[in-house]
């Protein structure tokens, strides 16, 4: 048979006779009939999950082909603990401790003796698990069981070494995935938050969020995984994207994906070869969001580009160089500020994580300080060399300038509306209905200032009246904080101006940076969401909404057929849904009517839900990535450098999504931990048993 080759019949009896469902083969070209290849399926789809079993083998996932097609091969590997482990996995089979202690004589061994190691291991999860929320080295594992132990902890003496540690955060970390991978696979639609950086080894990775409708119809964005990058393009993003998806068992990502927040970077967002361009020939549907606390800094560095501004933000920052560089200058500072009895705030950078809030931290600190620090920098250039005197001198000269005052206080003004938005932007309550109202908001006051400053700025009123600048009887005499102004004259000439000319920039790059709020066609659906917003008379009421629906309907056609989500039934399942709120939900805020009312749409209008639900996924901001990547680099440092990617993601999965330590139950880690326990000590009968492998 192998020098004739395997017929197609004689593949097809072995399957029929053998229940081998999972075996597959592929024809030779031509007429002839006979088997090129055999494979095993489920093996091949959940290669990366048991790749790091000992006996792993590529032979069935490649497939096998010439003499090595054989019966007896087939059968062989049929037996398994690879292809074992692979159908328990494609079944989402999860046995129990319980199952595995009363199935096997081993496990009932280990229920009769281990009662208290099961106890000890419960405690050492639990110290394990506070060593990774508290950013501890597994190193420090031993010396807290030691102490525990000292106060009568009874923690037995088998485990207690920094590699159980891991193993141990490693059965945490699985617990959580699982669960997390579970609510995935139940959830129609998601959304992709994802960001690039480099580790300590300068290695390229990419980091990926999922935001996703709970069973309960609550939206939740969590962390996904930490993969290194193919490479640093388009496709290498794509790629990293879809395997982290298969290797952790998510199925059908393709046809679940709604939306991608990302920044704006060309890897991203170019229009050929960008990570969504490319994600698009998957997912036509999809709705792509440049991150807005991204595109509010942008906002902020082209409207400012061409004003005084820039100024401010220079000596800021020269500000905060000159004293958080050197300790004992800030020293003297302080010191200075006891002897005057006067306040003094460290200076803080002018820019950090690239979002609004520190600009505005560094205005304040600034305007807190201002005596201070211009009584300490007159010190300065009587102390210093002929460098930094002359540098000094400069600084001062800028600092007692009357126009950079009054610059100063408008712009910690200007940037109040900007951080207060940029602050909601990174909730977690944010949807986009939310973000865009912000966005609105926030140009409407900066329409009130454009106003008030083309009316004029006086000396009593506006920002002026709030600040502590004084304007004396005597011509040209000003003084903020009791230090006297200079070139007064001009900078009153020139601050309504000034004023008029910032607010009227800041508004216009606003606008042009969330142009496609206000323009395209899918985001003006975003009305349905909110019942604020819907008439309130009956008649009105019954047409309102039609033209938005059939937008929403007509850009996720595709993604909606593929759920079996009948069109013709959307129009009228959305009347009798607006009637149903206008008799019994129209008192409830737009946070209360989903709660009340999905629920309602599951069952009454389940056509109508998916609409819903794709609109409460599009995506916002991608803020919450950048926390993820500063506990990347804050446990992956030079000092531990070698850390694994696997520990790692358990690590950040255990830091960002993980419960308070009071609210942590290790029962499920335990389960884990003594079933894998059992499976590799155990026989062939156990190998079915779910639970990392710890090769």
């Amino acid at each position: 048979m192998a020098v004739k080759g395997l017929k197609e019949e004689t593949a097809k009896k072995w399957i029929s006779e053998n229940n081998w469902s999972w075996l597959e083969y592929d024809l030779t070209p031509g007429a002839s009939r006979l088997v090129e290849r055999l494979g095993c399926r489920v093996c091949f789809d959940e290669k990366e999950r048991v790749r790091a079993l000992r006996n792993y083998s590529n032979s069935f996932v490649e497939g096998i082909t010439g003499s090595a097609m054989k019966k007896d091969n087939v059968k062989k590997h049929s037996r398994t603990e690879m292809h074992v482990k692979a159908i328990a996995l494609s079944r989402g089979v999860k046995r129990t401790l319980s199952e595995i202690y009363s199935s096997t004589p081993l496990g009932k061994a280990f229920k009769k003796s281990n009662s208290d190691e099961e106890s000890c291991v419960s405690k050492l999860i639990e110290i394990s698990y506070m060593l990774a929320k508290e950013e501890l080295p597994f190193s420090k594992f031993p010396s807290v069981c030691k102490t525990e132990k000292r106060h009568k902890v009874p923690l037995g003496t088998k485990y207690i070494n920094e590699e159980k540690c891991s193993e141990f955060t490693t059965y945490i970390g699985q617990a959580f995935e699982d669960e997390l991978v579970q609510e995935l696979n139940q959830s129609p639609y998601i959304t992709i938050l994802t960001d690039g950086s480099t580790d300590a080894s300068v290695i390229e990775k990419e980091l990926i969020y999922v935001l996703y409708l709970t069973e309960s119809g609550e939206t939740a964005c969590r962390f996904f995984k930490l993969s290194d990058a193919h490479d640093a393009t388009g496709q290498g993003w794509k790629q990293t994207i879809i395997d982290a998806f298969q290797e952790l068992g998510v199925k059908n990502m393709q046809n679940k994906l709604v939306g991608l927040c990302c920044d704006g970077a060309s890897v991203n967002m170019g229009r050929n070869r960008g990570l969504a361009a490319l994600l698009r020939q998957d997912s036509p549907w999809l709705v792509t969001m440049h991150c807005m606390n991204h595109r509010l800094e942008l906002a902020l560095k082209d409207a400012f580009s061409q004003y005084y501004v820039e100024q401010i933000i220079d000596i800021l920052t020269a500000i905060h160089s000159t004293y958080g560089r050197s300790p004992k200058r800030l020293r003297d500072l302080r010191t200075l500020a006891e002897i005057l009895g006067e306040a003094v705030v460290r200076p803080v950078r002018v820019s950090g994580t690239r979002w609004a809030q520190h600009k505005s931290r560094a205005c304040d600190a600034l305007i807190r300080s201002y005596s201070v620090i211009v009584s300490h920098l007159e010190n300065l250039v009587t102390e210093s060399n002929a460098i930094d005197t002359a540098k000094f001198r400069g600084y001062l000269k800028k600092l007692k300038s009357c126009r950079f005052v009054l610059n100063l206080l408008f712009f910690r003004e200007l940037l109040e509306p900007v951080t207060r938005l940029s602050c909601n932007l990174q909730g977690d309550v944010c949807d986009l209905p939310f973000a865009k109202a912000g966005v609105e908001a926030l140009l409407g006051n900066l329409d009130d200032i454009v106003n008030g400053a083309a009316a004029g700025v006086s000396r009593s009123s506006g920002f002026l009246s709030e600040s502590e600048v004084s304007f004396q009887a005597e011509p040209n005499n000003v003084c903020f904080k009791g230090v006297r102004l200079t070139d007064v004259e001009a900078s009153l000439r020139t601050i309504e101006e000034d004023v008029r000319g910032y607010a009227a920039s800041l508004k216009h790059c606003i606008e042009q940076r969330f142009e496609d709020l206000q323009n395209e066609r899918i985001f003006k659906g975003l009305v349905l969401l909110d019942p604020a917003l819907w008439p309130k008379n009956k008649e009105s009421l019954t047409e309102f909404g039609k033209e938005e629906l059939l937008q929403v309907k007509t850009h996720f056609d595709g993604l909606f057929q593929l759920h079996s989500v009948r069109p013709d039934a959307l129009e009228s399942e959305f009347t009798e849904m607006k009637l149903f709120w206008y008799s019994n939900l129209s008192h409830l805020s737009r946070a209360d009517f989903w709660s009340a009312g999905y629920s309602i749409l599951k069952t009454q209008y389940p056509n109508l839900l998916h609409v819903f639900i794709v609109l409460k996924l599009l995506p916002v901001s991608n803020a919450k990535v950048e926390p993820a990547f500063s506990f990347m680099r804050r446990v992956k440092s030079d000092w531990r450098n070698s850390l694994s990617e696997s520990t790692l993601n358990h690590l950040l999965r255990i830091d960002i999504d993980g419960p308070d330590f009071d609210d942590f139950d290790p029962s499920a880690s335990v389960n884990m931990f003594f079933s894998d326990k059992v499976r590799r000590s155990g026989p062939a009968g156990v190998a079915g048993a779910a639970g990392p492998s710890t090769s």
